[in-house]
């Protein structure tokens, strides 16, 4: 048994919406769904969803990814600044293991950087392989009723 397939994972989230500039938000959930939210702030403030299943190949990603960065003992030192844009990540096991890693516009950390870049991966198959279940207006208090 390998160290990845002992990770069963509940939900991993990736919060990064800044005002102006827009950006994504990705929710995984225990049974594999997967959930996009791609804000675009041009004149109108629009964002596009995206709802598919977690494909064999990128579940093998992400938990190299976890496993790569061990992202369950990673922090970010940083001086918190709360005008500083700021992206953040939640991961939880269903065995229990939790860590939310918050990450300020500013130093680059490899860890973090490698754990954002393969939800931003994840980001952009949804963007080139799955059609949208919603465009529209950009709804700032929305989340998938899973994670609320």
């Amino acid at each position: 048994m390998t160290e990845g397939s002992k990770i069963q994972l509940e939900k991993v989230i990736l919060k990064d919406v800044k005002p102006y500039f827009g950006g994504r938000n990705v929710y995984i959930d225990e049974d594999e769904t997967v959930i996009v939210q791609v804000v675009n702030m041009d004149e109108n403030i629009q964002e596009k969803r995206y709802d598919f299943s977690l494909t064999e190949e990128l579940k093998e990603l992400l938990i190299k990814a976890i496993i790569n960065t061990n992202f369950f003992e990673l922090s970010v030192d940083e001086n918190r600044q709360e005008d500083k844009e700021k992206a953040f990540i939640t991961i939880k096991t269903k065995e229990g293991r939790q860590n939310t890693v918050i990450k300020f516009e500013g130093p680059e950390n490899a860890r973090f950087d490698e754990m954002y870049d393969t939800l931003m991966y994840i980001e952009h198959y949804a963007e080139e392989n799955v059609i949208p279940f919603y465009e529209g207006a950009y709804e700032i208090d929305w989340i998938p009723e899973s994670f609320e």
